[in-house]
């Protein structure tokens, strides 16, 4: 049997260091994770649910973020590229879209 821990978005082999790690994400006990991988299978569904996005790691949430990523496009005629979700725009880049 294999333990990992997870807290935010890393794995972790000990769990003084995960413990640690949390903390400083300011994050609550319970969000620290504890993962038991008996054998191949387990760790199978692990990595399979990783990679299609099935485990999702708590991390802060920095509501800053979409709105830092649509100012920071960087485009000659000021417009937003149509690759840019609309969620990441603000309201005059929203209305510039329609």
């Amino acid at each position: 049997m294999t333990v990992i821990y997870n807290a935010g978005s890393q794995f972790f082999t000990m769990k003084n260091e995960a413990d640690t790690h949390r903390k400083a994400l300011g994050l609550k006990p319970r969000e620290l994770y504890t993962l038991r991988i008996d054998g191949r299978d387990d760790l199978v569904t692990l990595l399979n649910g990783l990679c299609q996005g099935q485990f999702v790691p708590v991390a802060p949430t920095v509501k800053e973020y979409p709105q830092a990523v649509a100012d920071n496009v960087d485009v000659e005629d000021g417009r937003v590229p149509d690759y840019v979700p609309t969620f990441l725009l603000n309201k005059e880049q929203r209305e510039q879209r329609s």
